[in-house]
């Protein structure tokens, strides 16, 4: 599929760039140097701080206008242009979402305004209906392009291939402790065990937000069965990811930050927008 090569060749470029060498006797030589910073192989409530450039496709959304913007969401850098996040990032804030903020590992960060991208258009899901909870999916399209390196790298889309998606990883600035005032500054990372379809349809039945109850065709549930790891507030939007296994270096995302209920709960799963689901729609708005 498209994004697959957009995929690929994001890797190439930024992850094994030809540059010139200087360690070979020909003038001009160039040879593929290899420019990687992650390593997912060796959450957050229950987390732990990331490393710095650990997720180079992190994103945070801002709402208002300066000096009193707030940063209350994230996103997922996917292209030079666009950043996925969920639906209700952008409809139901008292505020308009006005700015995303790349390459910051801490709020206290979100100082340099050349990271700072005035935004030029959002994309709903044409199905995403608030205050419903289905298709809670959206795209932030960029005003300028992103100068991508290997510091800021787009992250890849699940395509509904197989894959080992048992345990991944979600990230965020979101709480990190249920009832907190405010979020966290360094950007958390938390491992998050999937729950069956059975479990999570025990877990979410019909209600008024969700009229069909869990849907296995769009959303995931994902959290711990023994311990207090979740996504809470201000992680909305964020990503569900795994390390890529087919290209290396490169984060797969997997899911959406959607909503749960109480954060942390043990054995109380948080929902999750399916990306695979939402494929076809993607491709269609960032690669027409």
């Amino acid at each position: 599929m498209l994004c697959f090569s957009e995929c690929l060749e994001y890797q190439e470029k930024l992850v094994y760039p030809c540059e010139k060498s200087f360690s070979l006797s020909l003038n001009d030589a160039m040879e593929r140097k290899v420019k990687c910073h992650n390593n997912a192989d060796d959450l957050i409530i229950g987390g732990q701080n990331a490393s710095r450039n650990e997720f180079p496709h992190m994103a945070l959304l801002g709402y208002g206008e300066e000096p009193d913007v707030q940063w209350l969401c994230g996103g997922t850098l996917i292209s030079e242009n666009f950043i996925l996040t969920a639906g209700h990032c952008i409809s139901s804030r008292d505020v308009n979402l006005t700015y995303v903020y790349l390459g910051a590992l801490a709020r206290s960060e979100v100082t340099d305004p050349s990271k700072q991208y005035r935004i030029k258009k959002i994309h709903k899901h044409p199905e995403f209906a608030p205050p419903v909870r289905y298709n809670d999916i959206a795209l932030v399209e960029l005003e300028r392009k992103v100068p991508l390196d290997e510091w800021l790298k787009p992250a890849c889309l699940h395509m509904g291939d197989e894959t080992a998606d048992d345990r991944v990883w979600a990230t965020g600035w979101g709480l990190t402790e249920y009832k907190a005032s405010s979020g966290a500054n360094i950007l958390q990372k938390v491992v998050l065990n999937k729950f069956s379809t059975f479990e999570c349809i025990l877990q979410y039945p019909p209600h008024r937000l969700m009229s069909q109850g869990f849907d296995v065709n769009s959303q995931m549930c994902y959290g711990d069965r023994s311990q207090s790891k979740d996504t809470c507030q201000g992680d909305s939007g964020g990503p569900l990811q795994i390390k890529h296994k087919k290209i290396n270096c490169m984060w797969l995302i997997i899911g959406v930050t959607s909503f749960g209920k109480a954060c942390g709960f043990i054995g109380e799963p948080g929902i999750y927008t399916k990306v695979s689901h939402y494929i076809p729609w993607i491709e269609s708005v960032v690669w027409p």
